[in-house]
């Protein structure tokens, strides 16, 4: 992270006092160890809401089973929250960011990825499902903004509005090299996980169900759980049981 060097209001320039950005300064903290997995760190320096302070707002984007397994094949579930809980603790502790669990339980969530893995039998391809998909006309059922495929047809990707479903075979995307894979993390375990279980030529249905923004995450999640739809949706609410279920 570039040298942070906190500042009260009055240090402030009067063009900074008067902006209407949405933050006066960026920090990205990048990973001192290439090789371990580590979320993606961000500080944001803004005003606040009367605009007579400074505040800083410290922004985590991490995948839970990478956290966990160090891959994206296996599933976490409502069960394993504490062990994400001390994980993710670990991870920031790591770096010299030292927050108490209640801290993090209560942390509130400005995008979400709920995502599923399926095997798939032998005899059903996942080209197939994907052009099956293409030919649904779901306009009837969510609002599509946006339909596209990708890599040569091996990934469907549809936008609608601040949420976005995506479908892609996950061996096939775990295997492609590093510079091409949607995903760039560093994924050794992962390819380890497919040798180990001999699933190099098999197929797996990956389906991510992408919400972007705070208030669609607040009306999704608040409407599944039977709470008031301005209710915060904070980082524990993820690990209710059955919510992912009922999500996607």
């Amino acid at each position: 992270m570039p040298e942070l060097n906190r500042r009260d209001f009055q240090q402030l320039s009067n063009t900074e006092k008067q902006s209407e950005r949405l933050y006066l300064r960026h920090f990205v903290l990048k990973p001192p160890f290439p090789d371990s997995y580590l979320p993606k760190i961000e500080m944001f320096e803004t005003l606040n809401e009367e605009r007579n302070d400074v505040s800083y707002v410290l922004k985590v984007s991490f995948s839970v089973p990478k956290l966990l397994f160090g891959n994206s094949l296996q599933e976490v579930s409502e069960i394993d929250f504490e062990r994400v809980l001390y994980a993710l603790k670990k991870a920031l502790t790591g770096v010299g960011i030292l927050l108490e669990s209640g801290t993090v339980a209560n942390a509130r969530v400005s995008e979400v990825h709920f995502c599923k893995n399926v095997l798939l039998p032998a005899e059903i391809r996942m080209q197939e499902i994907l052009a099956e998909l293409t030919r649904l006309d779901i306009s009837k059922v969510v609002d599509i903004t946006k339909k596209e495929f990708k890599h040569g047809g091996q990934l469907l990707h549809i936008y609608s509005g601040t949420i976005e479903r995506v479908f892609y075979d996950k061996i096939s995307d775990a295997l492609r090299p590093k510079v091409k894979r949607k995903d760039k993390g560093r994924m050794g375990r992962e390819r380890g996980i497919i040798e180990q279980h001999d699933l190099e030529n098999r197929e797996v249905f990956r389906y991510e169900y992408r919400i972007k923004k705070t208030q669609t995450i607040k009306r999704e999640i608040n409407a599944t759980l039977g709470r008031e739809p301005k209710t915060f949706v904070v980082f524990k609410d993820l690990f209710t049981p059955d919510l992912c279920k009922a999500v996607v």
